[in-house]
């Protein structure tokens, strides 16, 4: 049997996973601290409805409802990391690593593109 011919049989279907890095500094700064900062920030923002945005004319403010979408793109953001970097090296847990990046990235998606309608065109 040839080997020209699609699809090649010799090619790994999970080839596109990702998998993290497993030392100690990256599953606790990228784990950790930096979700942990996001998910501060994010509530934050929340909390006072008010974000801002550098942008290349200055900083852009935002109130309301743009804000709070902001905020909870950044708790999606924050759950996204959180369960690449934290959980993703344990390779007992990856359910949980799978599901933390799914709901993160669902998240993040969902609130940073109705931000993005929301303020091109309300």
């Amino acid at each position: 049997m040839s080997d020209w011919y699609w699809p090649r049989r010799n090619v790994d279907p999970t080839s596109w996973v990702d998998d993290p890095s497993e030392t100690w500094f990256s599953r606790i700064f990228g784990g950790l601290i930096v979700p942990v900062g996001m998910l501060v920030l994010g509530v934050w923002v929340i909390v006072t409805q008010h974000a801002w945005l550098p942008t290349r004319y200055g900083i852009q403010t935002f109130h309301g409802r743009e804000a709070i979408l902001l905020g909870i793109s950044g708790l999606g953001a924050a759950v996204f990391f959180h369960g690449y970097c934290f959980w993703g090296p344990i390779l007992h847990l990856q359910a949980i690593s799978q599901i933390l990046k799914f709901l993160g990235a669902l998240t993040f998606a969902a609130a940073f593109g109705y931000f993005v309608w929301a303020w091109m065109w309300l």
